[in-house]
């Protein structure tokens, strides 16, 4: 398997991580004083999910590695782009209090499920 498939995946995957963390920090020291609770949740809850999601994002990474499929790579844009919506719109959301924004959510939501079906029907159609 040739690393300029590989790469951009684990810079995404690390990055993604990353940004978990410093957002992470940011909410727990800066943002918890300065939203109501409520909103603070909602905070927490994108960021838990962001968190979560840039270890799923390695386990793509893994699954191309071993079934060497293409469409794996696009099933793991298709949950970034999934894991954004959801957590990006909650974070506005809990920043903003824009009720409107969470119409965003469950379509990221949806995007990541279905980038999972896809990938278990990927995995499923390969000769491995």
């Amino acid at each position: 398997m040739k690393n300029n498939k590989i790469k951009p995946l684990i810079y995404t995957a690390l990055s993604y991580l990353a940004i978990s963390i410093i957002i992470g920090a940011f909410g727990a020291h800066i943002i918890k004083h300065q939203i109501p609770i409520k909103y603070f949740q909602i905070f927490k809850t994108a960021n838990t999910y962001q968190f979560y999601a840039s270890f799923a994002l390695f386990a793509f990474i893994q699954l191309f590695i071993f079934y060497k499929s293409i469409k794996i790579i696009k099933a793991f844009y298709f949950f970034l782009l999934g894991s954004i919506l959801f957590s990006l719109s909650l974070y506005i959301l809990s920043l903003s209090s824009i009720k409107i924004i969470g119409i965003i959510t469950p379509i990221g939501g949806i995007c990541m499920i279905a980038s999972l079906f896809y990938l278990i029907f990927i995995i499923y159609k390969t000769k491995n």
